[in-house]
């Protein structure tokens, strides 16, 4: 367990979906069983003794006991501000790279002016 650190949010959300032609005489039934497969409790069992049989018991007992009470609060400038400083990069980096290129277009455009001026 000293390698793992528990996440407090799910990583990975997945649904029961099968894909079926447009107006398939299946979908009915097909959404009939999976409604009943989910509401029943079998998905999240079936997960749970795949997850007992093939993961690490102590890592389920971990996340089994680790199960806190999470808080919603806003968000304030300092939760995002790393993601804003990393914006403000790419567009400093940008500009600096629009700029040398309009260096480089200008001198050699001077450059043909200059080899195609008759002497």
């Amino acid at each position: 367990m000293d390698n793992f650190h528990l996440m407090q949010e799910e990583f990975y959300f997945g649904l029961c979906c099968y894909m079926l032609r447009k107006s398939s005489a299946l979908t009915p039934m097909l959404n009939d069983f999976i409604l009943r497969v989910v509401e029943s409790g079998l998905a999240y069992y079936w997960e749970s003794e795949g997850a007992l049989l093939y993961m690490d018991s102590n890592v389920q007992k971990a996340m089994r006991y680790d199960r806190r009470q999470q808080t919603v609060h806003k968000l304030k400038l300092t939760n995002v501000e790393g993601a804003f400083a990393i914006l403000c990069l790419g567009h400093l980096i940008s500009l600096i790279v629009f700029f040398v290129e309009l260096l480089v277009f200008r001198r050699e455009n001077t450059e043909k002016q200059q080899t195609s001026l008759p002497i």
